[in-house]
């Protein structure tokens, strides 16, 4: 029942850790952990989102956390807390996204993905295409380790450039 931010930022942070513990505990917590629909606990879910968003993400917790992705890509970020943030929402949200793109099976065909481009944010759009162009480049690295995922990955992320061009002609980034 603790509402300081610092608080709800560790939550998001470790629950990962939490999470792989006792699944159904936090399953069944999520909207209480995440707030986001109740307008008066804005301040305390963008605590703890952006203490979620500041670690790694997990395939099974992206899957879970899905609606709530789609939800803070609808998000306008002039209604975000006026306060300093570790890392900016928008472009920890791209990170993650972009994460979830390349390694964890988030397709351009998928809804979340559809909507943070239909969304504009150049922020997010500026992160989640500098996020894919690090990773193509340093996919060589890569290719003693996993031959057939570094390919699969490279198409991946081909196929995205090709798509940017063509779907997203004027995009600023």
């Amino acid at each position: 029942e603790d509402d300081s931010l610092a608080v709800r930022f560790i939550i998001g942070h470790y629950l990962a850790s939490v999470y792989f513990r006792d699944v159904v505990f936090v399953s069944d917590l999520l909207s209480e952990i995440f707030p986001k629909d109740d307008p008066r606990k804005k301040d305390i879910y963008l605590a703890t989102w952006e203490g979620y968003l500041s670690n790694t993400i997990y395939d099974k917790l992206f899957i879970l956390l899905k609606d709530y992705y789609l939800h803070a890509v609808k998000l306008d970020p002039s209604s975000y807390t006026i306060r300093k943030y570790s890392k900016g929402l928008d472009e920890s949200l791209a990170t993650h996204l972009a994460l979830a793109f390349v390694y964890l099976g988030l397709e351009m065909s998928d809804t979340l993905f559809q909507e943070f481009w239909r969304v504009n944010n150049t922020t997010r759009h500026k992160e989640f295409v500098s996020f894919i162009g690090r990773t193509y480049l340093q996919r060589d690295r890569a290719e003693q380790e996993d031959p057939e995922k570094n390919n699969k990955i490279k198409e991946k992320l081909l196929g995205f450039w090709s798509w940017t061009l063509k779907e997203i002609p004027d995009v600023n980034v």
